[in-house]
């Protein structure tokens, strides 16, 4: 069997971790800065950003941090980060703040969207997709009426959300503009219940792709891939659960012709044209671009097939801690410092 390919990754700097705290999460801020959550005994938890070419930290916000948001948006040049039930807003230049997203849930959780659009959760079951350049809100739901969502791969205008719901042994998946809820395009999957199911538009935002596993808890069945298009839905993979958990969990989408599917048992790519999948290592944190990277901080592009550690030889208790959208910049812990990595293919 050929050797790996191998990917080039270069370590461009490091800082060492203050005296007496923990580094609890992080995010890319361009090539050479980071934002980073530090925790310390008794004390607030501290936002704060890091320079790989200086060893001074400059402190955003400090609070409780029940959930976990953390984002850089490159094309608004925003940092939104979550403290004590707030999610405030900076410029990423000038670390100013600019504004809020309010009101904020429940243990929120972040993501990024296309278009300079950010995506905040609750456990509430909630769900707010905000603008981040006007700071205004451009649709808003409750997930326990649709259980699902997604945001267009690309930067439509009005975004287009993909929603789905299952009642009735009937998944029902459908999309519709942000700004009227009129619905554009609707499938119907006949489903044994109970059942989980995810779903991901793709680019274009005229078909979608979706997962539907039976079974539940300790009972999982099958999961099958399921391909939307205006001719209707077609079954292209089906995966026997693996060690009591479903084949596929979580999708995300890389091209109009790749998806990449995550679960207990397969991690993958999928080329949804002919239904073939390439098992890929498992994962830690993925990129838009496809880059993949392990707990433990090995890097793998599922184009090339190549492979990356980023830590040194005798380096012990690396942790992956970021990616960048673009998969080309990386931050892993030490015990004792963030590193910063550069990924090339």
């Amino acid at each position: 069997m050929p050797e790996a390919p191998r990917l080039k990754a270069v370590c461009t700097g490091s800082q060492p971790i203050p005296k007496g705290a923990r580094l609890s999460g992080a995010a890319t801020l361009g090539a050479d800065r980071a934002i980073v959550l530090l925790s310390r005994a008794g004390a607030p938890d501290q936002f704060v950003i890091m320079d790989r070419r200086s060893p001074e930290t400059t402190t955003l916000a400090e609070g409780d941090c029940e959930g976990w948001v953390c984002l850089f948006d490159e094309g608004t040049n925003r940092v939104v980060i979550g403290l004590d039930r707030r999610i405030l807003v900076f410029d990423g230049s000038s670390l100013a703040q600019i504004g809020e997203l309010a009101p904020a849930p429940r243990r929120a959780m972040g993501e990024l969207a296309l278009g300079g659009r950010a995506v905040i959760t609750g456990s509430d079951a909630s769900w707010t997709l905000w603008d981040l350049r006007t700071l205004a809100v451009l649709a808003k739901d409750d997930q326990r009426a649709v259980k699902h969502w997604w945001v267009g791969p690309e930067a439509t205008d009005p975004p287009i959300l993909l929603r789905s719901a299952v009642q009735d042994g009937r998944w029902r998946t459908w999309t519709e503009r942000a700004d009227t809820q009129v619905t554009q395009r609707a499938a119907v999957v006949r489903v044994r219940e109970p059942c989980e199911t995810s779903a991901a538009l793709l680019p274009g935002g005229d078909g979608w792709v979706g997962v539907v596993t039976e079974g539940q808890d300790d009972t999982w069945g099958p999961s099958r891939l399921i391909r939307f298009t205006a001719q209707g839905p077609e079954e292209l993979l089906s995966l026997a659960p693996v060690r009591d958990f479903p084949s596929m969990l979580r999708l995300l989408v890389l091209t109009p012709e790749h998806v990449y599917i995550q679960g207990g048992g397969h991690h993958g790519l999928v080329h949804l044209p002919t239904a073939t999948l390439s098992p890929c290592p498992q994962d830690h944190l993925v990129s838009a671009s496809g880059m993949t990277l392990s707990r433990d901080g090995e890097a793998f592009d599922p184009w090339s097939r190549g492979l990356a550690k980023l830590h040194r030889p005798k380096v012990r208790h690396a942790v992956a801690m970021a990616l960048s959208e673009d998969g080309h910049s990386a931050l892993v812990t030490t015990t004792r410092a963030l590193t910063w990595w550069s990924i090339r293919r």
